[in-house]
């Protein structure tokens, strides 16, 4: 009878440390979410503010030792590390994700890690080979799971890695089948913004390839569906309106680049807003 007491003792303890453990994880994992949603209020918060409450989760998540919640965290302050200009810090931290991501088989944590170093090398360091290691492997990733706009999103850095590298016709395939992948979902206003990323890339590469009626017909494309979306889009516009000048400024059509060099100069705070596009055109 003793024995049974005992033992009923013992395991009564052990179930009520199971349960406080439980309820201490579950308010850690309450307060990991609100650190998170803070560090993301830009509105009320300043940046270092922001940093701060992103470590605060990161840390936290590190003592609870759940690694999808530590990857979460470190995706949070991933974003931060590269508002704030702080590179080896972003490098660092999805290094540290690919690492936990392929631990736990969270592909999508997974191809996000992926896709951000291909990023990092591409604009930050310009080892393309090393940014097109990593895209490769994120689209792979991405095919797998079906995830079509998370495609499209490697698609337009290879694209345009294809471009500056003089792969001109790899270049217009990508950006024809992303496109091809974007018709196949909901036109919303950031699908139809995507599409006028590569309707400008095709624009560029049938440029550099001389072809400059087929260049100015998808600069048209992508300014027809930049003046119709949603906020303000000026910036893109002029943009396009820009490399739509040229392609006929280089075939011929003085005229046609000259009116559209002053619909860009038209823009009265472009000097003081944007002085080194102001120079270009």
């Amino acid at each position: 009878m003793r024995y049974k007491i005992v033992l009923y003792i013992l395991c009564l303890i052990c179930f009520n440390q199971l349960v406080s453990q439980s309820v201490r994880n579950q308010v850690d994992l309450d307060s990991i979410q609100l650190y998170r949603k803070y560090s993301k209020d830009k509105l009320t918060f300043s940046e270092q503010k922001r940093l701060s409450f992103a470590e605060r989760a990161r840390i936290m998540s590190k003592e609870i030792q759940i690694d999808t919640t530590l990857i979460n965290s470190n995706r949070r302050i991933s974003t931060i590390y590269w508002e704030l200009g702080y590179y080896d810090l972003f490098k660092k931290i999805n290094i540290e994700n690919l690492n936990l991501s392929e631990k736990v088989r969270d592909s999508i944590s997974l191809g996000k890690a992926n896709y951000n170093l291909g990023v990092y090398f591409r604009e930050k360091t310009l080892i393309i080979d090393s940014a097109y290691y990593y895209f490769h492997k994120a689209e792979k990733i991405y095919r797998g799971l079906n995830e079509r706009l998370e495609i499209v999103h490697v698609l337009l850095e290879i694209a345009a890695i294809q471009r500056d590298e003089k792969d001109f016709t790899g270049s217009e395939v990508t950006s024809v089948e992303a496109i091809s992948l974007l018709e196949g979902l909901d036109q919303t206003t950031n699908i139809r913004k995507y599409k006028s990323f590569f309707y400008n890339n095709l624009g560029l590469v049938f440029g550099e390839m001389e072809q400059y009626d087929e260049s100015i017909f998808y600069y048209k494309k992508a300014i027809n569906l930049q003046e119709n979306l949603p906020g303000d889009n000026v910036e893109a516009i002029e943009k396009s309106r820009n490399n739509l000048a040229l392609s006929y400024k280089n075939s011929g059509k003085y005229e046609l680049a000259l009116k559209i060099y002053k619909q860009i100069l038209d823009n009265k705070s472009l000097l003081s807003e944007r002085p080194g596009v102001y120079a270009v055109v």
